[in-house]
C-alpha cells in the first residue's frame, strides 16, 4: 500500500472513530482536538473528493478562453509533473497545481493584486490546501515555504521563456532548441523580457542548477509539443 493510500485509509478511519469520542463535557472536547489536527494534515495529501484531471481541465476551459493561456497552463502542468517525478512527489497534485495556477488570469489581469486569490475562491473545496497554497505562492500571495511552492514559482516564467525560444527559430518547434540555447538566451536581457531571470534562477532554492532546471523543463514540454503546437 503506497503512502497516499495509507493516508486515505487513515482519513476514513478517523471519520468513523471521531464521532465515538464526542461528548459535550470539556474534558472530551480537549481529547478531540488532536484528532482534528491529524485529520486536517491528512486531507492536505488530497482526499477522495479532489477533482480529477479531466474535471480540472474542463474548469480551466470554462474560465480561460485565450488559447495561448491554456497552452501556458498545459506547459506548466507538464513541467510540474516532471519535477514531481524528479523529487519523488505526487504527480497528480503537482500537475493540478500547474494546470490551475492561472485559472483567474482573465478576471484579474487588470487587478494583479487579486490574482491567485480569485482562483482559490473559485476552487473552494475542490482541491487540497497544498494546491491552493502553491497557486498563491506562484504569484507571491504567500511566502514560499514548501517544495511545491518554490518549484511552481520558478516554473511559471520558464514555460513562456522556452516557448519564446522556440518561436525565434525558423522551425518554430521545441525540437529546434536545447539547453545551451536557453542558457545563452538567459544572458540576453533583451530576450523575453517578461520572463523574470530572478524568478527562474530561484530554482537554486530547491537545489537545482539553472542548467538542470532547464533540461527537465524542456524535456517535459517536448513531450507535449503537439498539444502546444510547437
Amino acid at each position: 500500500m503506497n503512502i497516499y493510500k495509507k493516508l486515505r485509509f487513515l482519513e476514513k478511519s478517523l471519520k468513523k472513530f471521531t464521532p465515538s469520542l464526542i461528548n459535550l463535557n470539556n474534558e472530551n472536547i480537549k481529547r478531540i482536538k488532536p484528532v482534528k489536527q491529524k485529520y486536517d494534515i491528512l486531507s492536505l495529501s488530497g482526499g477522495d473528493n479532489m477533482i480529477t484531471r479531466e474535471e480540472a481541465y474542463d474548469l480551466l476551459k470554462k474560465h480561460v478562453k485565450t488559447r495561448n493561456l491554456i497552452k501556458h497552463c498545459l506547459a506548466t502542468e507538464a513541467v510540474m509533473k516532471k519535477m514531481a517525478q524528479h523529487f519523488n512527489e505526487d504527480e497528480e497534485i503537482w500537475g493540478l497545481a500547474g494546470l490551475l495556477h492561472d485559472l483567474d488570469y482573465e478576471y484579474t489581469k487588470e487587478k494583479p493584486e487579486e490574482h491567485g486569490l480569485k482562483t482559490v475562491e473559485i476552487l473552494g473545496n475542490m482541491v487540497p490546501e497544498q494546491i491552493k497554497n502553491a497557486i498563491l505562492a506562484h504569484c507571491e500571495k504567500k511566502e514560499r515555504e514548501s517544495l511545491i511552492e518554490k518549484v511552481i514559482y520558478a516554473v511559471d516564467p520558464t514555460t513562456g521563456f522556452i516557448v519564446a525560444g522556440a518561436l525565434i527559430k525558423p522551425e518554430k518547434k521545441l525540437s529546434a532548441i536545447d539547453v545551451n540555447f536557453l542558457l545563452n538566451r538567459f544572458k540576453e536581457k533583451s530576450f523575453a523580457r517578461g520572463a523574470s531571470r530572478e524568478q527562474m534562477k530561484s530554482c537554486e532554492e530547491f537545489g537545482m542548477t539553472l542548467e538542470e532546471f532547464y533540461s527537465i523543463s524542456l524535456e517535459a514540454m517536448k513531450e507535449i509539443a503537439e498539444e502546444l503546437g510547437l
